[in-house]
């Protein structure tokens, strides 16, 4: 059994973090453990928008896009449990 194989028991998480341009993170598992909700907030989505931001988006995490989360402006959903086959298998 290789090390990509073991995998730790999920946990809760609810983890508020920022990065250095002010991008505000939130991640969490509100529902269950196997599911991570991945929230931003971004100071200037709404001018980001306007240059087709949300197309963007949609193209790049259609699948993941969950309701957003108050606050925020867009949230992706992770379920562990259903995770896509790797590329290249």
């Amino acid at each position: 059994m290789t090390s990509r194989h073991l995998r730790a028991p999920p946990a809760h998480i609810d983890q508020t973090v920022s990065d250095f341009d002010g991008v505000v993170f939130h991640i969490s598992t509100p529902e269950t453990k196997s599911k991570i909700l991945v929230s931003i907030q971004i100071r200037c989505y709404k001018d980001l928008v306007r240059y087709g931001a949300e197309e963007v988006l949609q193209r790049e995490y259609a699948g993941y896009i969950a309701p957003v989360e108050p606050g925020y402006d867009f949230s992706i959903q992770i379920d562990l449990d259903n995770l896509p086959a790797e590329k290249g298998q």
